[in-house]
């Protein structure tokens, strides 16, 4: 053990006394933890999909249901989102975002459907807070229950494949399909629930996390068997940590203190600390002296490109009075809009369109065409007149 001075020992003999005499105990308690060595490229997303969610963006929804915003979302960013069935895809919701990443957006909707989200590689999902907290330490797990297979196992759940399905189907026929690409079967399909997933494919991700992926919406797990490669189904565990190994030292002592892990366990002058993928992340940094921000994930916001802005919008309007999204649009954009005498009458007229991408003008542009009008700027900001 470490000599410390004697304001150092004050301060970190509570902890040490607190967390170290139960260590063992603990350890044996939480049986859904591994060793894992953490890469943090996966779950801070790749950089063509943190790209994607720093593009500055305005939409305008009301009403919208989760389900259909996030379609839109997919295909007008060409992002991959998958929504976890545990959430209603039909609640709805109100969003006004002005120029705000694209990330915002996410962080908006999900903070109204009470969920949360996750990046992961070129994956956006979207589920239960604690399934999103918990998403990127799940898939460390399950690799480090598929590092303990042979390699001939390990290549086949490594590999990617493409699987769609045209018509509603049982996720336990998925799953068997997934399997049988990596020349397994699925075994103890029972503890998987009926249910009917809509046409659709899979996210572009490794067997094994696709399969992690798709349970998780059970509150499952996916476990590999060494000999077979068949992928056996159980029950999810709790807590989920992953675990990683530090040599002590006052630093480290510190920091677990401040932040308390969710176990930790001493052998020596090495401590073992149970926690989450992120928690590992966060405790590297601070050890080697970095702040957060030399290493932000996807969920942080990334310095900008400089040079001169302008804006570009994106948005989809369905059924609406053009007056009243025209309205919004000026007061989210601070812009000063007159409406002819003659163009009043047709403020209620109901537009639909959907722009990506636009500037300004095309964007008034493109709502004002369904109701024949156009706008027309001029040297207090615009007009609109018919066309």
């Amino acid at each position: 053990m470490h000599d410390f001075r004697p304001t150092e020992q004050k301060m970190l003999d509570t902890y040490r006394q607190r967390s170290f005499a139960i260590a063992s105990l603990a350890a044996l308690l939480f049986c859904n933890m591994a060793t894992s060595s953490i890469d943090a490229a996966d779950w801070h997303g790749t950089k063509s999909l943190r790209a994607k969610l720093n593009r500055s963006v305005t939409l305008l929804w009301q009403g919208q249901q989760l389900r259909k915003s996030l379609d839109t979302i997919q295909a007008a960013y060409d992002v991959d989102i998958w929504l976890d069935r545990r959430l209603d895809p039909r609640q709805t919701f109100d969003l006004e975002i002005t120029d705000q990443p694209l990330r915002e957006v996410f962080e908006e909707l999900t903070e109204q459907c009470k969920a949360g989200y996750q990046v992961y590689g070129d994956l956006i999902y979207v589920g239960p807070k604690e399934s999103a907290n918990q998403f990127a330490t799940l898939m460390a797990l399950a690799r480090e229950r598929l590092n303990i297979c042979p390699a001939k196992v390990q290549r086949r759940w490594l590999g990617r494949y493409e699987l769609g399905w045209q018509s509603p189907a049982e996720p336990s026929l998925l799953l068997g399909e997934l399997a049988a690409h990596c020349k397994g079967e699925l075994v103890t399909n029972n503890l998987v629930p009926h249910d009917l997933w809509r046409a659709g494919k899979a996210p572009d991700l490794r067997a094994y996390e696709l399969a992690t992926l798709w349970l998780l919406s059970f509150e499952r797990q996916a476990v590999f068997d060494p000999k077979t490669g068949n992928l056996i189904i159980e029950k999810l565990r709790s807590p989920v940590a992953v675990k990683q190994s530090y040599e002590s030292s006052e630093k480290l002592l510190t920091f677990l203190e401040t932040n308390p892990p969710t176990a930790t366990q001493r052998s020596g002058e090495e401590i073992s600390v149970f926690s989450t993928v992120e928690y590992h992340h966060a405790l590297a940094e601070h050890l080697h002296g970095k702040s957060p921000s030399q290493n932000s994930p996807a969920g942080t916001k990334e310095s900008s490109p400089r040079g001169p802005k302008q804006l570009v919008f994106t948005l989809k309007i369905e059924n609406q009075p053009v007056g009243a999204v025209t309205d919004q649009l000026a007061k989210q954009l601070k812009l000063t809009v007159t409406w002819a005498a003659e163009t009043k009458p047709l403020r209620n007229q109901l537009v639909s369109c959907q722009v990506r991408d636009a500037s300004l003008e095309e964007l008034l542009a493109t709502v004002l065409a369904p109701a024949k009008l156009k706008a027309t700027q001029n040297k207090d900001g615009y007009r609109i007149t018919k066309q």
